[in-house]
């Protein structure tokens, strides 16, 4: 068995380190998501994820994709994972500008 080596520093921002992603041999989507919400209990987060839009009578409605439920513990860890990313991202990239919240996006 080859000798596992400490990871090298990351040169860029976008580098990914750290672990192997498996599938467990079924294909997993890749999901677009424009809103989120979060629900809290006592014993963990869930994050409504989905894409906003128009429905059939014009009025701006949240298409559910996916669910993600989390312990507090793991809702934190990746709460500093997001912030730490996204101020990468500021640095090389420049200050992101954010949309106030709630507003749909215009209708095609």
């Amino acid at each position: 068995m080859p000798r596992k080596t400490k990871p090298e520093p990351l040169e860029k921002p976008s580098q990914v380190v750290g672990f192997t992603t498996f599938r467990g041999g079924r294909e997993v989507p890749a999901l677009y998501a424009n809103a989120v919400n979060v629900l809290v209990s006592l014993f963990d987060i869930t994050l409504i994820i989905g894409q906003v839009g128009y429905g059939p009578d014009g009025e701006p409605e949240m298409r559910e994709v996916a669910r993600l439920n989390l312990s507090p513990q793991h809702g934190k860890a990746l709460a500093d994972i997001l912030a730490k990313r996204v101020a990468d991202y500021e640095r090389q990239f420049g200050t992101i500008a954010v949309e106030p919240p709630n507003e749909p996006p215009p209708p095609s």
